[in-house]
C-alpha cells in the first residue's frame, strides 16, 4: 500500500475553510438577492401607492380647478349680461327722458302738468321749472313735489316689470 503522500498538512483545512466560505458567500449572497428583491418589491408597491396618490390628488385639483374656471366664467357671463341691461336700461331711459321732454314742450301738456302739481298740492304752490324740462312744486307748509323729467321718467320706469324684458324668449 502506498500511502498518499500529503504534501501540505493543511490543505485539507483550507480546502474545508474555502468550501465554508463559499457557502457562507453563497448564503449572503442569496439573502441578499432575496432583500433586494423584496426591498424592490415593497418599493414598487409604495411607488405605485405615491402614484395612485398623486393621481387622486392631482382629479381632485384638477375638479376645483374647473369648479374654479366655471364659476369664473359664470360671473364673467353674468358681469357682461348686467352691463348689457345695464346699457339698454339706461338707454331706455334716455329715449324716455327725450319724449318726455318733447312732451312737455308743448304748452298744453306743460299746463296740464301745472295744474297736476296745484292739484296735488293746492293753490298756493309755487312752481318753477327745472333744467331737464319738468317742474317741481313747494307750498309755504314745505310740502314738495317733484316732476322733473327725470324724477317722472324714474317712476314710471320703477313701474314697469323690467324683468320680462330680459326674459322674453
Amino acid at each position: 500500500m502506498t500511502a498518499a503522500v500529503v504534501s501540505d498538512p493543511l490543505e485539507p483545512v483550507r480546502d474545508a475553510l474555502v468550501e465554508r466560505t463559499r457557502a457562507a458567500s453563497a448564503d449572503l449572497v442569496a439573502a441578499a438577492a432575496s432583500d433586494a428583491r423584496a426591498r424592490m418589491a415593497a418599493g414598487r408597491a409604495e411607488a405605485g401607492s405615491l402614484l395612485d396618490a398623486a393621481r387622486e390628488a392631482g382629479r381632485r385639483e384638477a375638479a376645483e380647478r374647473l369648479r374654479e374656471e366655471r364659476a369664473d366664467a359664470e360671473q364673467w357671463a353674468r358681469s357682461r349680461v348686467l352691463s348689457a341691461r345695464r346699457a339698454l336700461f339706461d338707454q331706455l331711459r334716455e329715449r324716455s327722458c327725450a319724449a318726455l321732454r318733447d312732451l312737455l314742450a308743448d304748452p298744453w301738456h306743460r299746463a296740464a302738468l301745472r295744474a297736476i302739481a296745484r292739484r296735488e298740492l293746492g293753490p298756493d304752490a309755487a312752481i318753477a321749472d327745472t333744467e331737464d324740462g319738468g317742474i317741481t312744486a313747494t307750498t309755504p307748509a314745505g310740502r314738495h313735489l317733484d316732476a322733473s323729467v327725470g324724477a317722472l321718467v324714474d317712476a314710471a320706469l320703477a313701474r314697469l316689470d323690467l324683468e320680462a324684458l330680459w326674459t322674453l324668449r
